[in-house]
């Protein structure tokens, strides 16, 4: 159904004017004004599109398996544990052996593909339940966390999200943010998104503001990431795991300002 309604948009775009054929495009959830699509990945293919994601966290190349985001998960993240299938992109979790790890995980990220300054990011998302799983989507300055981290959303196996600003101030780490009830995420699709503009970062699930803040906002470009980790602590984790994500895109309102154009960074 979903690779239907896209052929729809394409053939209507061809038949339309300009205006109208933006018209039919994605727009963000409860976000009125112009917005041009700077990124778009529905993951209707046969497998993930590399031109778009890295199947690693920052992976000497596509195909490398790596230690974790931080010191707080036990899982590796190995491209094998990635899969698209029914225009979904899965991330698994499982028990298994894997380089210094005893668990496997999944998780992308589009550093050196795409990378961009203010925008509206949403990701169409249904969350694992059960113990220990820390799926996450989020973005991430070059140099973290001097250049911050916005993390649009972590969950911890239940029907809660949590948001956060991380950056640095003074000679120590800061982590504003909370946590917002999501009636049925384990049990159904949600959308959580981050509205990022020069002076003000906002939040919003299912297309509601839970958070806003104006101090310290980031003025150099990020990266998106979603990845579905495994906490340390707990015992007994319910697996295997997976993350769906139905879609990730990211918007930017059509204004003249400098600053509101997506940079992809180029390859080494």
């Amino acid at each position: 159904m979903k690779r239907l309604r896209v052929l729809a948009i394409v053939w209507a775009s061809c038949l339309l004017s300009p205006v109208r054929a933006q018209q039919l495009s994605p727009q963000p959830i409860g976000q009125p004004g112009s917005w041009r699509l700077a990124f778009d990945d529905d993951f209707d293919g046969a497998r993930l599109d590399t031109t778009k994601w890295r199947p690693n966290w920052l992976g000497s190349d596509d195909k490398a398996v790596t230690k974790p985001v931080n010191a707080e998960e036990v899982s590796c993240y190995d491209p094998s544990q990635i899969r698209q299938e029914g225009g979904e992109l899965l991330l698994v979790a499982e028990a298994r052996a894997c380089a210094n790890w005893d668990y496997a995980s999944g998780l992308v990220h589009t550093d050196r593909r795409f990378n961009f300054v203010y925008g509206y990011a949403e990701a169409r998302m249904w969350m694992p339940d059960g113990v220990g799983v820390w799926p996450a989507f989020w973005l991430n300055g070059q140099r973290n966390p001097l250049d911050g981290e916005i993390d649009v959303v972590e969950a911890s196996g239940t029907d809660v999200g949590r948001y956060h600003f991380h950056y640095q101030c003074g000679d120590k780490r800061c982590s504003p943010g909370g946590t917002a009830p999501v009636a049925g995420a384990t049990s159904g699709w949600h959308t959580y998104a981050v509205r990022w503009s020069r002076g003000s970062i906002e939040w919003y699930y299912d297309g509601i503001q839970v958070y806003a803040r104006q101090d310290d906002v980031p003025t150099v470009p990020h990266y998106l990431v979603v990845n579905l980790g495994l906490r340390k602590g707990p015992k007994g984790y319910t697996l295997p795991a997976t993350l769906r994500v139905d879609y990730v895109r990211v918007w930017q309102q059509q204004l003249p300002a400098a600053g509101l154009v997506a940079r992809p960074a180029k390859e080494p």
